[in-house]
Parts: C-alpha cells; structure tokens; sequence
C-alpha cells in the first residue's frame, strides 16, 4: 500500500512539473526576443544622436586622416572609391542624404561622379547644402586636403552605385566637378568653374567669373555668363548665348554657335563641324575662326570697318557682298582685305598659294595666350581671321547668319529629341529584361547623323 502510495504522489508532481518548465522556456524566449529588439532601438537611437551631432557640427566629421564622413558614418577609408571604377551600379534601394558643410574663405569644392546628374545652385550663407539621392550601401563622404574639400562615394560594393547631387553653395566658393555619366548644370555662380562631362551635357546659366566647360558626348550651353570662358566639346554642340569676355571655343564634329556675345577676343575651331558667329564686333578686337572640312559663317558689318584676313587651301568662298579679286569662290588663295561700309578694298595684294607650297591653314588651332601689355597696341579696326582647309568660308550680312542659325538650331533640336525618345525606350527594354530575366536589351541604335545644309 505505502509503495502504491508513493507512486500516485510522484506521478502527480511530475504532472505539476512539466507545464511549470514549458512556462519557464516560453518567458526565456520572450525576454531574449525583448533584448534583440532593445539593442536594435539603442542601435538606431544611437545613429540618431550621431546624425544630429553631425549636422550640428556643420555635417562634417574630420578624423586624423583628413576625412570627413558627410553622412555620419564611420566607413573605413579602404571603401572610399572614386571616378576611377568604370562598372557602374544603379540604385537598388534608395536612400537621401541632406546635410551642411561649412566652408571659409579660400575654399575649393571638388566633385566627381561616376552616374547621376548634379546641379548647382546658390545661396547668401556660408555653408554647402548638400542633397543626394543614392543606394542605401553607399555613404557619401569627402576629403579635405590643401584647402580643397572633395565629395565622393564610398561603397562596400566593387563600384558605388549612380548617385543624384544637388548643391546649394555659397556664391563666391570656386567648383569644380566631373562626372562619366553625368549632367551638369550650374546657375549663379560667381567665381572660378570647371566642369567635366564624358556623355552628358554641361549647362552653365548666369555665372560670373572664368569658367571651363567640356563635354564629349554631351552638349555644352552657356548663357548671361561674364568672364573667361574655354568651352569645347568632341561629338556634340558648344552653345554660348550673351556671353561677356574672351571666347575659346574649340570642337571635333559639332558645331560651335555664338551669339550676342561681347567680346575683344573670340577664338573659335572645329574640324568638321560648323561655327556660327551671329555677334557683333568691338574696336580692336580680334576674332579668329577655323576649320578643317567644316563651315565658317560669319557677318560683314555695313557701318563698321573690319579687317579681314581670309585663307583657304581646298575649300570654296562664298560672299553676299562683293569681295576683292578673286571672284568669290576661289580655291587655294589667302588674301586680305577691309570691309568699308560694307564695301570691301583690298590692303594688301592678294597672296597665291605658289606650286609645292600650299597655303596650310592651323585648324584646329590651339587656345593662344592673352596677349601681355606690352606689346604693340592692337589697331582701331576690328581683326577678323578665317581660316579652312577643305570646307565653306561664308560671309553674310547679320540677318542672313541669324538665319542660318536658327535653321540649324531647329534640326538639332529635332535630332536631340528623336535621340531621347530612343534613350527612354532603351532604357525601358533593359528594365523589362531584368524583370522578366530576359536576355539583356541590344545596345542601343547609332544615333543619326545631323543634318546637313546644301
């Protein structure tokens, strides 16, 4: 009896036991759940506090070897990479970075992008507002060195993904920015630019100040800029429009197109492509245009005096108003002449290309250098130099130039919109392809040739 006992006494209490220790391991998992979401909130407060930090202290972390981590982060400087990586990322998921940095006197920003347009804009304050939209695995950050404060990406990924800048800067702080994949876009600036594109376009608008524009694939338009401006592009369009200031302006097959520009010293190239000059001239200014197989078309003033020296080996010369012998198509001839009241008079006799010596015009001719003071003071009347290997020199009164030219700028137009339809298409077949794992899209069609004049 005491053995049966004993044995319904210890079945009961292990009955009691077994839903006691389920309980326990139930609140053990509970409380380790409560701690990993504890440390994720001191995680995240902490971040929080080192951002604000950040952003009190102008955006800017600078560690002992002159980093400064934009964003707050603490990103090991082997991570940083700059223009240098050609393998571009686009944004998978998208993150926004917005801070200040401040910046003093004697300052240069520096910004290099691999994808992702940047636009630049000003403000009265003392400080870079800095806007970026990118992928969430990168963090922007910068280095200060020698009194230039330089922008980048750093990333864990073998290349950092395209990343959207604006920038609002102070007025008076010098810039200079590049990109691969980039298009650039400044307004108001009043000090020192260069900017750098390889297959977008560069626009510069209301700026003060010498300014470098370049672009290979991609256009370049500056407008009511005042300074020295050295603008060139390789395979597209170099637009300048109320410009105030010396001009070099030097293509391989697009066109250069200046108009309303002010200036003593314009000095304009291109290989096979056409330059445009619907301006006027200013006393003792000089104003030198060449090509090698392009066209040169240019104004011939009827109530001001020009010089004009004219050279063409293989192309032909082509005049609204009658020029000096030779007739005006000639081949092979450089003379010079002045333009009185639209009529021309020879100064010099006429200079024929003699038998094994062929007149070779310089073109493209590189940018010359300011002319120092003391040399000989330049003459009254303006100097306007043209020079061509094989194509067309035109002279045409103002209204025929502004003609010409805005015919071509409405078949470029034309062809620039035709050539974005294409892009967009382009990019929607590649989109559609990584959705449905499809083979990529084919590389995108050959853009068309512009058109040509008769």
């Amino acid at each position: 009896m005491k053995r049966l006992l004993t044995l319904l006494l210890l079945g009961s209490l292990a009955g009691v036991t077994a839903p006691a220790a389920r309980a326990d391991e139930t609140a053990e998992q509970a409380a380790e759940r409560f701690a990993e979401r504890l440390d994720q909130e001191i995680a995240r407060t902490r971040r929080d506090i080192e951002l604000a930090r950040a952003r009190r202290s102008g955006g800017a972390i600078v560690t002992p070897t002159s980093v400064v981590f934009v964003d707050g982060a603490e990103i090991p400087l082997e991570w940083t990479q700059w223009v240098e990586p050609v393998q571009i990322r686009r944004i998978r998921r998208a993150a926004r970075t917005d801070t200040l940095l401040r910046v003093g006197p004697g300052m240069t920003l520096s910004l290099a992008n691999l994808a992702g347009d940047i636009r630049v804009v000003t403000w009265d304050r003392n400080e870079v507002r800095i806007e970026a939209e990118h992928d969430r695995s990168d963090k922007l950050v910068t280095e200060m060195r020698n009194a230039v404060i330089k922008l980048g990406v750093g990333s864990k990924q073998r290349s950092p993904a395209e990343v959207e800048w604006k920038l609002t800067v102070p007025a008076w702080l010098p810039l200079e920015l590049s990109g691969i994949e980039s298009e650039i876009e400044v307004t108001g600036l009043r000090s020192s630019l260069r900017a750098q594109s390889m297959r977008g376009d560069v626009i510069i608008v209301g700026c003060h100040g010498p300014l470098e524009a370049n672009s290979i694939e991609g256009e370049v338009h500056v407008t009511d800029v005042s300074g020295h401006v050295t603008v060139g592009s390789v395979n597209s369009v170099v637009r300048l429009v109320r410009v105030v200031g010396p001009v070099e302006a030097q293509t391989i097959n697009g066109d250069i197109q200046l108009e309303k520009v002010e200036s003593m010293d314009v000095d304009a190239s291109t290989v096979n492509g056409r330059v445009y000059f619907a301006s006027g001239y200013r006393p003792r200014g000089r104003y030198a245009f060449s090509s090698h197989n392009g066209r040169l078309i240019v104004p011939v003033p009827t109530d001001q005096n020009v010089n004009v020296t004219l050279a063409s080996f293989q192309g032909q010369v082509e005049s609204s108003m009658p020029v000096p012998n030779p007739a005006p198509r000639a081949k092979g001839r450089a003379m010079r002449f002045m333009f009185r009241d639209g009529v021309a008079t020879p100064e010099v006799p006429e200079l024929t290309a003699m038998p094994g010596t062929p007149l070779l015009p310089r073109v493209p001719r590189a940018p010359r250098a300011p002319r120092p003071p003391q040399m000989a003071p330049t003459p009254a009347v303006p100097e306007l130099e043209l020079e061509s290997f094989g194509g067309l020199i035109r002279l045409a009164s103002q209204e025929e130039v502004l003609k010409a030219l805005t015919k071509q700028r409405a078949m470029l137009d034309s062809l620039r919109s035709l050539r974005s339809s294409a892009r967009r298409s382009y990019e929607e077949a590649r989109r559609l392809a990584r959705r449905y794992q499809a083979p990529e899209a084919p590389a995108p069609p050959p853009s068309p040739e512009p058109p040509r004049e008769d």
